[in-house]
């Protein structure tokens, strides 16, 4: 007889496989990105020489393991995306509660123009293989030391840039790439244009604007070869901006078709200025029904759900994602043949991550969660968690048993995570030993050992 899994075996399961998949991904992120915090996220220590700890949290949200690591923040990592994004959806969420309780409505735009494929620059920067050079990299922070740090940066672009002559490694220029012009050019339209400074005084006077969203998005799409695989060496970038406007009350249908057609005519005539063809029809303007307000928040947000869910809802659409899957290789065609690693498809994710290095994907404006009136319910309700959540350590691994798991067998990194939240103590413990590596266990007691009367649930 088949059995038939309930549905919360099922949902635990798919979270399981969709974090093994995504930690997977996180492997092939250390491996080829483009800059330091990158390539050490996940591997360096944050506690020193503490080690680091297997940590399970108990909270009105379930059970959740975690490492106590260091993290590097990038939207473009694979384990710290997810985490941005969903703080970003919990605020978001509860101000546009806030905001559509208050009987406020929403404006939400998308603002494009036409793209066109361009070549992928190579990538070969003097700088990243001079911070991997550990000798070099010592010697120049050793040489460095006791300097002002006011010119700290330009010092070291000086001796990676000799670096790269000494060893006749170029430096890339991904400025001059059409992604990078493009990225440059829409924003300062954007800013500049349709919500130049005075403008939006002018706008929040006559409207009661409260505040805005923006978020960019980028749709890679490599061209399609002929045995189907992707030529990520020639791609077009479909970049777009999505724009949430939250106005107080509603405006009456002349308001809101002059609003709408301003900041849209506002984009279309500054984007053509700067030599892109963006038609008004192109563009998307919709106001947003309350009770839709909230999934227009989540659909905005979904750059990382696209790693934890494996690709994007629209199987004919490719995300940044698909290109981490194309440079590990993996991939099977519809003949049942592997598709090798893809040295275009690291080279092409690399330069994005160049591209969007130090920029935000999401932008608020300033005082955004104040002027929605939520910045101090966000906070209490953070304090709040923290304060009814419940955290116990499993155990340690010491910095060096750490970095020899990464290296050897990263895979029982997510193996414990998943045991730590489905299994006792005990188990975990045996599932360790079992691979030969030296952990400590907790001086404390555990949630484990306290009696069941005693629980604090």
């Amino acid at each position: 007889m088949e059995t038939t899994l309930t549905s919360p075996t099922r949902a635990a399961n798919e979270r399981q496989q969709a974090r093994q998949d995504a930690f997977h991904l996180h492997s092939v992120f250390n491996r080829i990105s483009s800059s330091p915090s990158g390539a050490n996220c996940d591997r360096s220590r944050r506690a020193g020489d503490g080690g680091v700890e297997l940590r399970k949290t108990y909270s009105d949200k379930g059970v959740r393991a975690s490492w106590t690591k260091q993290k590097c923040g990038s939207r473009f990592c694979p384990r710290c995306s997810p985490i941005r994004s969903y703080q970003d959806r919990r605020r978001l969420a509860i101000a546009v509660d806030e905001h559509t309780r208050a009987g406020g409505t929403t404006l939400f735009l998308t603002f494009t123009a036409k793209t066109r494929q361009s070549f992928t620059p190579s990538f070969s920067d003097a700088e990243y293989a001079f911070r991997r050079d550990t000798e070099a990299f010592k010697a120049f922070r050793e040489m460095d030391t006791g300097l002002p740090r006011s010119g700290a940066k330009a010092r070291l672009k000086a001796a990676a840039e000799q670096y790269g002559v000494d060893r006749s490694i170029p430096s890339h220029a991904h400025e001059e790439w059409e992604l990078n012009r493009r990225l440059n050019d829409f924003r300062t339209v954007l800013s500049r244009t349709v919500f130049n400074q005075r403008q939006w005084k002018l706008d929040t006077r006559m409207y009661g604007i409260k505040g805005r969203v923006d978020v960019v998005e980028l749709v890679p799409r490599p061209r399609v070869r002929a045995d189907g695989s992707h030529d990520w060496n020639r791609v077009t970038h479909n970049l777009h901006f999505h724009v949430a406007v939250f106005v107080r009350g509603s405006l009456d249908k002349a308001d809101r078709d002059f609003f709408t057609k301003a900041l849209v005519g506002r984009w279309t005539a500054g984007i053509s200025r700067r030599g892109y063809k963006a038609t008004k029809k192109a563009q998307d303007a919709q106001w947003v029904a309350a009770r839709d307000v909230r999934r227009v928040m989540n659909y905005i947000t979904k750059f990382s759900d696209e790693v934890v869910f494996g690709k994007s809802k629209d199987p004919t659409t490719l995300t940044v994602w698909d290109a981490l899957r194309d440079a590990d290789g993996g991939r099977v065609d519809e003949d049942g043949f592997l598709i090798p690693a893809d040295p275009a498809a690291r080279q092409w994710f690399r330069q994005v991550e160049r591209v969007f290095q130090g920029r935000r994907m999401m932008n608020t404006s300033i005082g955004f969660f104040k002027k929605m009136g939520v910045a101090d319910r966000i906070a209490e309700q953070e304090a709040e968690w923290r304060k009814n959540s419940i955290t116990e350590t499993v155990l340690t691994f010491s910095g060096g048993t750490w970095l020899l798991i990464h290296e050897e067998n990263p895979e029982l990194k997510y193996e414990l995570l998943n045991a730590a939240e489905n299994a006792t103590a005990e188990d975990v413990y045996e599932l360790v030993e079992a691979t030969g590596y030296n952990f400590t266990r907790p001086t404390a007691l555990t949630l484990a050992d306290i009696p069941d009367d005693e629980e604090p649930f």
